[in-house]
């Protein structure tokens, strides 16, 4: 009689065991895996630059400039640069300079994915000068313009009152005055001074120095604190001095002037006519 083995039975569920542990192991094979870091984010910077020059000589003006209402550093070659402006949008700059015309430009900035961005904004800057206008064709003579001119002529009179009394044998009470002027204030002003001359000999010539007046004078406030850094007053002053072709303000000079003497006859006295004209202008309105 064959006697079955009791470790038949154990070997196969040993191998079994052992086949379902092999099985198990293979699910946790290693496997390679490339991780890449992540790029930084690009954080763009914005930037305006720019020169600022006179308009009629190209030379360089070391002008205020502002940005958005900030001061931005211009130095001697009328050369500037801002800081990184962070953000895009819209930027008013202005190039502001005593004596030259306010210049106001603006640059949109749209947003970049370039970490560099520059804008170049220039400026030439504009002289009274430079921007001198013709007069308005029309001008509006309002009541105020009226009174304006014939107050002016008031002054203007005592000033040439003054100044020509100081001729030798002049008194001011003496000078004679006739305005002719329409009712907008327009025309003419003349003047007449009769000068006395003493201890002449009969027949001799007499040199007389006689004050005259060049230039223009005006009612204009060149002074007035306007927005410009030239301003109104000044532009229209150097406008009316481009069309007049005489300089702003009355300067008196000398002019030596010979009357003949007559035989039998003494030179006692002369009179000097100086003749005004009082003219209303209008440049851009004012």
């Amino acid at each position: 009689m064959k006697m079955k083995s009791i470790f038949s039975g154990l070997s196969a569920k040993l191998a079994l065991a052992l086949l379902a542990v092999g099985s198990l192991t293979s699910c946790y094979e290693k496997e390679e895996v490339d991780v890449k870091p992540e790029e930084p984010a690009i954080v763009p910077a914005y930037y305006i630059q720019g020169n600022v020059i006179e308009a009629s000589t190209g030379k360089p003006l070391q002008a205020k400039v502002t940005v958005n209402g900030t001061a931005v550093n211009v130095n001697e070659n009328g050369y500037y640069l801002t800081d990184d402006l962070k953000n895009a949008g819209t930027y008013t700059i202005v190039a502001d300079m005593d004596g030259y015309i306010k210049s106001v430009r603006t640059q949109t900035i749209l947003p970049s994915d370039k970490s560099q961005n520059l804008f170049t904004v220039d400026f030439a800057l504009l002289t009274p000068s430079d921007a001198a206008t013709e007069p308005d064709p029309k001008p509006e003579i309002t009541q105020d313009v009226t009174n304006a001119a014939l107050n002016q002529k008031d002054q203007l009179v005592e000033e040439i009152k003054s100044s020509v009394a100081a001729i030798p044998g002049l008194s001011k009470d003496a000078v004679d005055v006739t305005p002719s002027l329409n009712d907008d204030g327009e025309g003419t002003v003349e003047v007449v001074a009769p000068v006395e001359v003493s201890n002449q000999a009969v027949g001799d010539a007499y040199q007389a120095e006689v004050p005259y007046f060049s230039g223009f004078d005006s009612n204009i406030e060149k002074d007035k604190n306007y927005t410009k850094a030239a301003t109104d007053g000044q532009l229209w002053l150097a406008a009316a001095a481009k069309y007049l072709g005489k300089s702003y303000g009355l300067t008196e000079k000398k002019q030596k002037v010979t009357l003949p003497g007559q035989a039998n006859s003494t030179i006692t006295g002369f009179k000097v006519t100086y003749v005004y004209k009082v003219e209303i202008l209008s440049f851009n309105g004012i």
